[in-house]
């Protein structure tokens, strides 16, 4: 338990160095959404991502989700990370490019709520805009819409009119 609290306080400050860094976007931060990923939980619900797909003018191909699993039977699903691919001082263990994912992403959409190891990992990661709910460190997105846990299908509605008011769909 100690050493669990010690590895989020070091997560926490890794997460904001990253942030005190300047993030340098190599493409211009008005484009067109083309490609999504997605941090999610492992209680999300499909639905949500229908919902989503319905929402914005993207397929459903050129949307990846990251699993966030609390557990310990993360065996055989894809994209799959957890507490343990965290280290003590709170850098994460494996590469980046071990997930599968394409590296020009245009959005980032997190669905988790207060998740540091999630907060950390989107802080490394070179988006051009990126959408969260509210939580502790509100830095980290472009764009923070204020929902509860089980009001993603508010969520992807305001998120679809907020991107449309952007001119990013």
């Amino acid at each position: 338990m100690i050493l669990q609290s010690f590895k989020l306080k070091n997560i926490d400050r890794r997460t904001e160095k990253h942030l005190q860094k300047e993030r340098i976007n190599d493409r211009v931060n008005n484009c067109i959404i083309n490609s999504v990923l997605i941090f999610v939980d492992e209680h999300f619900n499909e639905v949500y991502l229908d919902a989503l797909t319905e929402a914005l003018p993207i397929k459903k191909e050129n949307i990846q989700k990251i699993i966030f699993c609390s557990g310990k039977n993360n065996e055989g699903i894809e994209n799959v990370i957890s507490a343990k691919d965290f280290g003590l001082f709170g850098k994460f263990k494996r590469n980046i490019s071990q997930l599968n994912f394409d590296k020009g992403v245009d959005l980032i959409i997190n669905y988790t709520h207060n998740n540091s190891y999630v907060d950390n990992l989107i802080t490394q990661l070179n988006a051009s805009f990126s959408v969260g709910v509210r939580n502790k460190n509100g830095k980290i997105y472009d764009l923070i819409i204020e929902v509860e846990k089980n009001e993603l299908e508010l969520f992807n509605v305001e998120l679809e009119k907020y991107l449309k008011i952007l001119n990013k769909i």
